[in-house]
């Protein structure tokens, strides 16, 4: 198969008359981590739609380098610059335009993190890391800001494969919430706060709706993740990667949902396991997991690689003519979305 042309990101294109008929998703994890985020068609709109400062100067993004494979980038060119932006463009492609999905939120996570951030500042003094609103405002940049620790090789090391950089963008989205009305502030009533430590650590409850907490958001989407509603393609990964990648990811919220060590004051989320949040399998064709989360209204696409059979089989013979179909291409003209049966496409 051409990774090249899998790239990435599956897109079912609009104007099949199929409702949300817009989406991307990531395909072939392992491929995707392993490009440069400045090599994407979309690194143009994240650098003008995110600013980035290191101990509060601003970058210029034409400064970066970065040579794919990412894996065999020296460690310390794998920077901190490089991490966020990496982590930047997979929001970007991961729910790409879906709606109804996000309990918190209408659109996308990208649009979201965008509405609320403006950029992203790598500090090498910050003790921890922490919305920080509009922490330029004095020099003309009035964009909410968000500061991040910068990180040690070892965790950047780490950050080059999903795993690490699924982590920081739940991070983002934890303090991203809390520049949402009502959610400024952690409380201090839960299992796992310090009473030695000055700094509030619980959110009040976990509820899976508009009222959805910063740990809160953290929890559902490492869960979703995992079990494919966010189609990141985890069940693609090598056995080894996706048993790191898992259990990375589920001890990072599972402390928070332990009844011993729960963030939540009340109603405490369950803890994640196999059973009751299992890895979605590869799917054939990217996209093709069934969904199962009662918010997501998004057909999965018909697009599929070059060297891929085609999924003829997929569609009703009597309807479509195999012959108009060619590899990689969707063309609304030909595949007329009244003629086909979304139920055969799907499944």
């Amino acid at each position: 198969m051409n990774a090249g042309r899998r790239l990435i990101v599956c897109v079912l294109l609009m104007g099949m008359g199929l409702a949300n008929a817009a989406r991307a998703d990531i395909c072939a994890n392992p491929q995707f981590f392993e490009q440069c985020p400045t090599a994407d068609p979309a690194f143009a709109a994240i650098i003008h739609d995110f600013k980035i400062r290191n101990n509060g100067v601003l970058i210029n993004p034409a400064t970066l380098t970065c040579t794919a494979p990412v894996s065999a980038i020296p460690i310390a060119a794998w920077t901190d610059d490089l991490v966020v932006l990496q982590s930047l463009r997979a929001i970007y492609y991961m729910d790409k335009g879906r709606h109804g999905h996000l309990p918190w939120t209408p659109g996308t996570l990208y649009d979201w993190l965008k509405a609320g951030v403006g950029g992203i500042d790598i500090s090498t003094t910050a003790t921890y890391d922490h919305w920080a609103g509009q922490a330029y405002a004095s020099q003309g940049d009035t964009a909410n800001y968000f500061v991040v620790r910068a990180k040690n090789d070892t965790t950047r090391d780490f950050q080059r494969k999903w795993a690490g950089i699924a982590t920081f963008i739940a991070l983002m989205a934890h303090e991203r919430r809390h520049g949402d009305p009502g959610f400024g502030f952690h409380v201090r009533c839960c299992p796992g706060q310090d009473p030695s430590n000055p700094n509030n650590a619980c959110d009040q409850t976990y509820e899976e709706n508009a009222n959805l907490s910063p740990y809160g958001i953290q929890y559902w989407l490492v869960k979703n993740w995992i079990n494919g509603n966010i189609n990141v393609t985890m069940g693609c990964l090598s056995p080894a990667d996706k048993t790191e990648a898992v259990n990375f990811m589920r001890s990072e919220v599972n402390m928070r949902a332990n009844p011993a060590t729960s963030a939540f004051c009340s109603s405490t989320p369950p803890v994640l396991t196999d059973a009751n949040d299992p890895v979605a399998p590869c799917p054939q064709f990217c996209g093709k997991i069934k969904r199962i989360d009662p918010h997501i209204r998004t057909k999965p696409p018909l697009f599929y690689n070059p060297g891929d059979p085609p999924p003829i089989e997929k569609l009703n013979p009597a309807r479509v003519n195999p012959q108009l179909i060619k590899p990689g291409v969707i063309n609304p003209k030909v595949i007329n979305p009244v003629m086909v049966n979304p139920q055969q496409v799907a499944h």
